[in-house]
């Protein structure tokens, strides 16, 4: 599942260097929002013709099978509990790369207007409905292929009429901020699927390891929107390694 992916991919070069997005595959639906079809009030009846949103919403019995390339790997989809679900399924020869679903999405024409909304930050796996994180709650790592530090969430954005957003990231570990992180990310219905940033290494140290949680910042601004702030706890990264 899209869950047991996430510690072994590190996504941050897709989010920076992705092109256009394909409005086909996935233009409505993140979480809470509709179906993958087109339409963010309904739910998918059928298999989509293309590879549905993670987490849109379905009302679909049977599985939805897509194939990738020469059709020796697939993308099976599965409505789990009204919402999509995807995975691999791996058919091709041994190291001929197993495709994912999609864990994030970048975009190259982001919102330049000026718009009066509202910006939540929630939990960071697109099969789960849209849930606001909660001023203090804690922020669970996550660890790239290349051993950076991570963390992850979504974002809900109303009162905008985009599918494209520019956002402006910043990460304050212990009090210290560190420098902003640009990108451009797709909202299906309002909402992203997961945003990854890397957590500034070189704002704590493991000198009391009694110590486990640091304090992290996490302030988002979009462009044309506005901006939201909110203070989360982590375990420190510099005592918490991988294992």
């Amino acid at each position: 599942m899209l869950r047991s992916l996430l510690l072994s991919l590190f996504v941050l070069p897709a989010l920076a260097c992705s092109g256009n997005v394909d409005e086909g595959q996935g233009a409505a639906g993140a979480g809470g929002g509709g179906g993958s079809g087109g339409s963010c009030a309904q739910p998918d009846i059928s298999c989509p013709a293309k590879a549905p949103y993670p987490g849109s919403a379905c009302a679909v019995v049977s599985t939805c099978q897509y194939p990738v390339g020469d059709g020796a790997n697939t993308w099976t989809y599965s409505c789990d509990a009204g919402r999509w679900r995807g995975e691999a399924t791996c058919q091709g020869p041994i190291g001929g790369g197993c495709p994912i679903p999609p864990l994030a999405e970048a975009c190259d024409a982001p919102f330049k207007g000026s718009a009066k909304g509202s910006i939540e930050l929630g939990g960071a796996d697109p099969e789960k409905p849209f849930e606001p994180l909660a001023e203090g709650a804690e922020l669970p790592l996550t660890w790239g292929g290349q051993g950076s530090p991570m963390v992850a969430y979504r974002l809900r954005v109303t009162g905008v009429d985009a599918s494209c957003v520019r956002i402006d990231t910043t990460l304050s570990a212990a009090g210290k901020p560190g420098a902003p992180t640009p990108n451009a990310i797709v909202l299906h219905c309002g909402e992203s699927l997961s945003v990854y940033s890397v957590f500034p290494m070189d704002s704590v140290s493991c000198e009391q390891p009694m110590n486990e949680y640091v304090d992290l910042e996490v302030a988002v601004d979009v462009q044309g929107v506005g901006a939201v702030k909110r203070k989360f706890k982590v375990a420190n990264p510099g005592c918490a390694l991988p294992g």
